[in-house]
C-alpha cells in the first residue's frame, strides 16, 4: 500500500519508506549503485574512433527517482535542467539551478509521490490518496511539465512497484497486490489504455528493463528463490524466452545471482549494459560484482572487463566519455565515494570528496553525476526550510554553492 507524508516527520517517512523500498527492489534505483555505463569493443570500433567522436550529450536511456523515502533531493539531467520534489509539488530548473519553478502542485487530497525523471523533458510521477493510503493516477510530461497526460490508477488494491522508460510517451510499470503477486503494464501506447502484459514464468516479477515498446528484459526468481533467471521478450510481453549470462573465472557455480539493468545507449541502439552480482548463498558475502555488455541488442550478453573494485560502493561510471543522465544517490555529505571508471577493460577508481552540509536528523543528501568532472549535490539546510546546491566542475576539488531551492 503507498503512504502520504506528513510534512513535518521526514524521519518517520524515511524509515517506513526505506523498510518498503527493500521489500520491492526501490533501493537499487537510489541507493545502491547508480551505474554509469557504455561499451565499445569489436573488430570494427575501436574505443578510440568512439571516444572522438561522441560528446556528452550521448548517454543511456535510464530513470531517476525521487520521492521514494520522502520529499527532497535534486537531480540534475544535464548542467542546465533539474527537477525536485518537495512538500508540495514538482519542481523544474532550466537555468542551472539558479531559479525554480513549480511544475505540478500535489493537494490535500492527493500527495505526489514518486517521481521518475528520464531527461529534461520527460518525467512520469504517481499521486497518493492521502486518507486511503492509495495510488489513484499516474502522470506524464514530455515537454517539461508544461503540459500533464493523467492516466487513472488500475486498482486501488495494487501498488507501485517499478517503472521503465523506454521514450516520450509509454512506460511499462510494474506493480504489486495484496497478495503478493506482481503485474506488469504497458501504459501511454497507441490506446492511451493500461495494457497488461503475460510474466515470463511465476507473478513475482523482481526487476525488469524496457529499450522500446516492444524489446525488454525482465528478471524472476529461480525455483528456489535464491537466485534469479534472465529473460527477454521482442513483442511487447506477449512472449519470453530465457537468456544466459557468462559465468566469471572463480566465481562458485553455487553462487545466487543479481541483475541491475544499466540502459542502453542513445548512440548506439544495440548496445546495452547490466551488472551481475554473484554472492555467496550461506554468508550472502559479494564474490564478484560484473558488467555484462550487449553489442547486438541484447540478443547475447558478454562480460566487459574485469569485476569491479570492491572499494566502489555508491557510483560507477564506465567510459568518461558517455555518461547515463541524472543519475542520482543517496550520499553521506562531508565524506568521501569512489568513483570506478572502466575503460577498455580496465578499472580505475577515483576519490571525490563531498562538500561538509548541515544536515538534520542525519537524512543525508543527493549527488548527481554528469560526468567525472560535473557533479551536484543537494542536501536539507539545518531547520529543513531549504535544499542547499552545491556543483563541482572539477570532480569534487571544489564546489560552490549554487542556491538555495525553498522547501514547501
Amino acid at each position: 500500500m503507498e503512504t502520504a507524508m506528513h510534512y513535518s516527520n521526514k524521519v518517520s517517512w524515511f524509515s517506513h519508506l526505506k523498510r518498503r523500498a527493500m521489500t520491492l527492489g526501490f533501493a537499487l534505483a537510489l541507493i545502491g549503485s547508480a551505474v554509469l555505463a557504455a561499451f565499445t569493443s569489436s573488430s570494427t570500433r575501436s574505443y578510440a574512433a568512439m571516444a572522438q567522436n561522441l560528446a556528452s550529450q550521448y548517454k543511456l536511456k535510464n530513470v531517476t527517482a525521487l520521492g521514494l523515502f520522502g520529499p527532497g533531493g535534486i537531480t540534475m539531467a544535464n548542467t542546465q535542467v533539474g527537477w525536485t520534489l518537495d512538500g508540495q509539488g514538482l519542481q523544474r530548473t532550466s537555468d542551472g539551478g539558479q531559479t525554480w519553478q513549480t511544475v505540478a502542485h500535489g493537494s490535500a487530497k492527493e500527495v505526489i509521490r514518486p517521481v521518475f525523471v528520464l531527461n529534461g523533458q520527460t518525467a512520469w510521477y504517481t499521486t497518493i490518496n492521502t486518507k486511503t493510503l492509495t495510488t489513484t493516477a499516474l502522470y506524464r510530461t514530455n515537454d517539461g511539465g508544461q503540459n500533464w497526460t493523467r492516466f487513472n490508477w488500475i486498482s486501488p488494491t495494487q501498488f507501485l512497484a517499478n517503472i521503465s522508460i523506454p521514450g516520450q510517451n509509454v512506460a511499462w510499470v510494474s506493480t504489486g497486490d495484496a497478495n503478493g503477486n506482481q503485474h506488469l503494464y504497458l501504459v501511454g501506447g497507441s490506446s492511451q489504455n493500461w495494457q497488461e502484459v503475460t510474466l515470463p514464468v511465476s507473478n513475482q516479477l523482481q526487476s525488469f528493463y524496457f529499450a522500446s515498446q516492444k524489446v525488454g528484459w525482465a528478471t524472476e526468481p529461480t525455483a528456489d528463490g535464491l537466485s534469479v533467471q534472465l529473460f527477454t521478450t521482442s513483442d511487447g510481453g506477449q512472449s519470453w524466452s530465457m537468456q544466459a549470462l557468462p559465468q566469471p573465472t572463480g566465481v562458485p557455480a553455487t553462487d545466487t545471482v543479481s541483475l541491475n539493468f544499466l540502459g542502453f545507449s542513445n548512440y548506439q541502439q544495440e548496445d546495452g549494459y547490466l551488472v551481475t552480482t554473484f554472492s555467496d548463498p550461506t554468508t550472502g558475502a559479494i564474490d564478484a560484482r560484473q558488467i555484462d555488455a550487449t553489442l547486438d541488442g541484447g540478443q547475447t550478453w558478454q562480460l566487459y572487463g574485469t569485476s569491479e573494485p570492491a572499494e566502489v560502493q555508491a557510483i560507477s561510471q564506465i567510459d568518461s566519455w558517455q555518461l547515463t543522465a541524472s543519475n542520482v544517490t543517496f550520499i553521506t555529505p562531508g565524506q568521501g565515494e569512489d568513483l570506478g571508471a572502466l575503460q577498455s577493460g580496465v578499472w580505475t577508481v577515483q576519490d571525490v570528496s563531498l562538500p561538509d552540509v548541515a544536515q538534520p536528523d542525519n537524512n543525508g543528501a543527493w549527488l548527481t553525476v554528469l560526468t567525472n568532472q560535473v557533479m551536484f549535490v543537494s542536501a536539507f539546510n539545518s531547520d529543513n526550510s531549504a535544499q542547499i546546491l552545491y556543483e563541482t566542475r572539477d570532480g569534487g576539488a571544489t564546489w560552490h554553492l549554487v542556491t538555495a531551492v525553498p522547501f514547501n
